[in-house]
């Protein structure tokens, strides 16, 4: 008999599914804070934070390692479909500036909203923590969409926790 060793898991459809939850997350927080009258945005405005979010994020822990590969290029594209944006601009704005790679180190204006509307209706942190958990999920499997993750990007998401654990606790 011989050993059958487990196939490895569709990394892009991980990621997929992690982008997917996310902006269904992120919207479901925002309409919901839209219906309260917490904050006034259109719906097209709550589809256009949640990509551009999803996409920095992506692109953030994309090249957290200081590179690209294929996998996390595809990634790329899907996130800037999702944001409206052309996938081969936004790559190449990357490339050479890194132009992500601080931003995993402080709180996002979504982030802030999410904070404040917390703060301002009472809810105890329930945007925050639901933003927490949806952006930490998505980085993480943007990271293991290669198939390993390197020092570097475990330290990007240490420090990414950090920002969202100071920003949930905080709220």
């Amino acid at each position: 008999m011989t050993d059958v060793q487990p196939l490895p898991p569709d990394r892009i459809s991980n990621y997929i599914e992690a982008l997917t939850a996310f902006a269904g997350a992120i919207g479901g927080v925002l309409t919901g804070a839209v219906e309260t009258g917490a904050i006034h945005l259109s719906d097209a405005e709550i589809a256009n934070a949640v990509g551009i979010e999803g996409l920095r994020i992506t692109g953030s822990f994309a090249i957290a390692d200081g590179r690209l590969t294929g996998d996390e290029l595809a990634a790329l594209a899907i996130a800037a479909g999702l944001a409206g944006r052309d996938p081969d601009q936004y790559v190449a704005r990357l490339r050479p500036h890194g132009l992500e790679d601080d931003w995993k180190s402080e709180t996002s204006l979504l982030l802030e909203l999410l904070t404040r509307i917390d703060r301002d209706s009472e809810q105890h942190r329930v945007c925050a923590n639901v933003y927490s958990l949806a952006s930490f999920r998505l980085a993480f499997e943007v990271t293991a969409i290669d198939g390993s993750i390197s020092d570097d990007e475990l330290i990007g998401l240490h420090r990414f926790l950090r920002v969202l654990d100071h920003a949930v606790y905080s709220s």
